[in-house]
C-alpha cells in the first residue's frame, strides 16, 4: 500500500519486551522496535505486558513502547491482539495508549458451518475421511449443545480439541480390528461412533475453553 518501507511482520510477546532486572526492559523494547522499523510489530496477548499493579518492569515496557510510537510515528505500525476486556485494561495502563491505538478490529466467532469446514480440514490433514453416515453427525455435534454452547469459547481451538478426540477414538477403534481385516477404507474412515464418543468425552471432562473472543488494536495514527 506504500505505507511502510517493507511488508515484513515481526511478532513478539512479553518475553521479548520485558526484562527481569532493573534497567534492562527499555533496552529490550528499543531492540525489538529497531528490528521492526519499516514493518509491522505484532504483539499477541499484549495485556500480559503488565501482569499486576506492581509490575514495574511491565509498566516500563508499555511506557517505552508508547514513547517510540510517538518519536517514530509513521516508521512502523503496531498491532496488539488479545481478549477484549483485558485489552481495555491494557489501554488504560498509560493515558496516551488509547489515543495512539486508533483502530480496533473484533474477531467474530466462526459460524457452525465454518466450524464444520474447519473440522473436515483438520480430519483430512490426518489423511482421514468422514463416511457418509458420519457427516450429519459431525454437523449436528458442532451446531447443537453441548458443543454449540461453547463454540464461541475457543472457536477453532475448541474444534481442534474435538478433532483430536475424534482421531484418538478412530485409532482406538482401528486397533481392535485384526490387522489382516483392515482395508484401506477402514484405515481412513471416521464413523459416527468416533464423533459421538468425542462429544461425550468433551462433555464429561469439561474440555471447553473459556468463552472469550479476541480483538486487535492497531497503532496506525501518523499525524
Amino acid at each position: 500500500l506504500g505505507l511502510l518501507e517493507s511488508g515484513e511482520l515481526f511478532e513478539c510477546s512479553r518475553e521479548s519486551l520485558v526484562a527481569d532486572s532493573w534497567g534492562a526492559t527499555a533496552g529490550k523494547v528499543h531492540s525489538v522496535i529497531n528490528n521492526a522499523t519499516g514493518g509491522v510489530l505484532f504483539i499477541d496477548e499484549a495485556y500480559t505486558l503488565k501482569q499486576s499493579r506492581d509490575d514495574t518492569f511491565g509498566q516500563e515496557a508499555i511506557d517505552t513502547l508508547l514513547k517510540r510510537m510517538e518519536d517514530d510515528r509513521g516508521s512502523f505500525y503496531i498491532v496488539c491482539a488479545g481478549y477484549p476486556d483485558e485489552m481495555q485494561e491494557f489501554l488504560s495502563q498509560n493515558p496516551g495508549l488509547r489515543s495512539r491505538f486508533d483502530r480496533t478490529i473484533p474477531f467474530e466467532d466462526y459460524s457452525s458451518d465454518e466450524l464444520f469446514s474447519i473440522a473436515l480440514t483438520m480430519i483430512k490433514n490426518h489423511e482421514l475421511l468422514c463416511n457418509e453416515a458420519a457427516l450429519p453427525v459431525l454437523t449436528k455435534a458442532l451446531s447443537e449443545p453441548p458443543l454449540s454452547e461453547h463454540a464461541a469459547a475457543g472457536n477453532a481451538r475448541m474444534v481442534r480439541s474435538f478433532c483430536e478426540l475424534i482421531l484418538k477414538n478412530q485409532n482406538l477403534r482401528l486397533s481392535k480390528i485384526p490387522r489382516e481385516e483392515r482395508t484401506d477404507t477402514c484405515i481412513q474412515e471416521v464413523t459416527p461412533k468416533d464423533i459421538e464418543r468425542a462429544v461425550e468425552e468433551m462433555e464429561r471432562t469439561g474440555s471447553f475453553p473459556k468463552k472469550k473472543k479476541k480483538t486487535a488494536v492497531l497503532g496506525f495514527r501518523q499525524e
